[in-house]
């Protein structure tokens, strides 16, 4: 009988112990990865730029439909097994080295809100391109910070790198 209250006792300690970090942990959330692609930046650009052909390179997100008059996009992003729909504003700077897909709206029936992809571009030296892709989101609920933090942010580290790997094979096929 001591046996099962001290397990009880310490599976309470532990669930406390969880809850306290999910709360202390904050809500934000940002992952960044980089890869070296041996192509000008303008080649790059280019490939970004193109989102008709997103399906081709990228494993990340499917656009749904495409407004070019109001530059947003309807657009699944596939986080492991989740599904995130957003409906984003699409960015890109003047230089072309800097694109931004903000929400328009709310992400309906998700405890993940505020969800915004950024990718830079940097010209190297040797006439390769640095590029940057940076995940930002925040958590609404503390039960979507465990869930975020044991499930959907090691899945999105993966996505974020196989992505890029994607992109940077197609480029240099």
């Amino acid at each position: 009988m001591k046996f099962f209250s001290f397990a009880a006792i310490l599976v309470a300690l532990l669930f406390s112990a969880i809850l306290i970090d999910g709360i202390l942990r904050g809500t934000n959330t940002e992952e960044q990865k980089h890869i070296i692609i041996e192509a000008p930046q303008a080649v790059v650009s280019n490939t970004l730029l193109d989102i008709n052909n997103y399906e081709q390179w990228n494993t990340f997100s499917r656009t749904k439909k495409i407004s070019s008059h109001t530059s947003t996009r309807l657009v699944d992003y596939k986080i492991g097994q989740k599904i995130i729909r957003v409906n984003e504003k699409f960015s890109v700077s003047p230089d072309k080295n800097h694109f931004q897909f903000t929400p328009v709206d709310s992400l309906p029936n998700s405890f993940i809100t505020s969800f915004r992809n950024i990718i830079a571009l940097k010209s190297l030296p040797d006439g390769t391109t640095q590029v940057s892709w940076q995940t930002q989101y925040a958590v609404s609920t503390i039960i979507g910070s465990l869930i975020n933090r044991f499930l959907v942010q090691p899945a999105l580290k993966k996505t974020l790198l196989k992505n890029l790997q994607s992109l940077k094979s197609f480029i240099e096929r």
